[in-house]
């Protein structure tokens, strides 16, 4: 159902570029676009040893293990979808952002535009985490005028960087499709104002709520008892805030708000307050449907990491035996997790066993009709319901 405006295309044009040397089976498809998700580490890498100013010989060792051991942050990696190459790019435009506002480099404004710009044609997502970027420059400019020139080339070089794609897609489907074509409109566009503050509010509660909703877990109450665990850590794991950041680091990081007392020296938070919120709830906003398992938090993974980064710095603040506790927790949870997936992706993802959960109407018709359309044709994804 989707039309191809629907999605923009940066992400596609990079893989092809290098499928059209090497040969396009899925299998290497598979590999460059992990390649290109495995990015996000490179950013989030600099901008704990740059920004955060992490000190440590084995930072980006130690960044990849956080990242990789994670759950939500392995799928985003894994699949073969854009998220994780446009929060890449979001983080890297963030951080040269950040270095103009610290350092007056001018360069460095205008870079963040190119990087922003190209974040928006891998994700229209990324169009969450760009906006209070433009809300917060504006207002600098308006304190300081001498910025106005340098503000609108930064304006500018974004709008030429999309407009490298929406030209031809206006040119080729017109205004309409090329601007509106997305879920977030079509999938809503016959909602009514009470619907909509209802579904983001719930969406808002669910990705936020560390457990599956009743709603959720009933669906399941009659299958065994290792699907059922299944389900239900995929639930939380994959699909709320909490989750996402595994239940070790958030316990961490609300023990460091709770202990932290001098709140004024938080003085970044005019920017961060701004970033952090209405990317959140713009994030939550273009979600066009009520998520049961909270999958409404899908296109936060540019703030899940960036809280990462930050409980990283906290967490190198540690006294040695601190810093080891908290590891021995985080990796034995992320273990225990992934060997759960692990265990049943080989368990139930075969053809019989989607069947049988198929006419048992414990499995949506949608993902039957996906795991056969992938398993005849040997699409197989590192991080699917697929297993040969």
């Amino acid at each position: 159902g989707y039309i191809i405006p629907s999605r923009p295309p940066f992400f596609n044009i990079v893989c092809f570029f290098y499928l059209s040397i090497i040969g396009g089976e899925f299998y290497k498809y598979q590999i460059i676009s992990t390649f290109l998700n495995y990015m996000l580490i490179l950013s989030v890498y600099l901008f704990c040893k740059k920004y955060l100013k992490l000190e440590n010989e084995n930072l980006f060792l130690i960044i990849s293990i956080i990242m990789f051991l994670n759950p939500a942050i392995l799928r985003q990696i894994t699949y073969t979808w854009t998220k994780a190459f446009c929060a890449f790019y979001i983080i890297l435009g963030l951080y040269f952002y950040l270095k103009f506002l610290n350092y007056q480099n001018n360069f460095s404004l205008l870079f963040s535009g190119f990087l922003f710009g190209i974040s928006f044609i891998v994700h229209f997502s990324a169009g969450c985490f760009i906006l209070p970027v433009f809300l917060h420059l504006i207002y600098r400019t308006f304190l300081n005028r001498t910025l106005i020139k340098n503000s609108i080339l930064f304006y500018l070089i974004f709008l030429f960087i999309i407009f490298t794609y929406f030209s031809w897609a206006i040119k080729n489907y017109g205004i309409y499709k090329a601007f509106l074509s997305t879920n977030t409109y079509q999938q809503q566009r016959d909602l009514n104002l009470i619907g909509r503050i209802e579904k983001d509010i719930f969406n808002l509660f669910k990705t936020l709520y560390p457990l599956p909703i009743k709603t959720y877990t009933n669906i399941f109450r009659n299958s065994g008892p290792f699907y059922r665990i299944f389900n239900y850590l995929h639930s939380v794991y994959l699909c709320t805030l909490p989750g996402s950041l595994t239940f070790s680091l958030t316990f961490f990081l609300l023990f460091f708000l709770f202990k932290f007392k001098n709140y004024k020296k938080l003085s970044f938070l005019n920017f961060w307050s701004l970033f952090f919120f209405l990317g959140y709830l713009l994030g939550i906003i273009v979600m066009p449907v009520k998520e049961l398992s909270g999958f409404a938090h899908i296109g936060l993974l540019p703030l899940i990491s960036l809280i990462i980064c930050f409980g990283m710095k906290y967490i190198f603040t540690l006294d040695r035996k601190k810093f080891f506790i908290f590891s021995g927790f985080y990796i034995i949870e992320s273990l225990f997790i992934q060997i759960i997936f692990l265990t049943a992706f080989i368990t139930y993802s075969s053809p019989q066993t989607i069947f049988l959960f198929a006419q048992q109407g414990k499995v949506d018709i949608l993902l039957v009709s996906n795991f056969f359309l992938k398993y005849y044709n040997q699409l197989s994804f590192l991080y699917d319901k697929i297993f040969f």
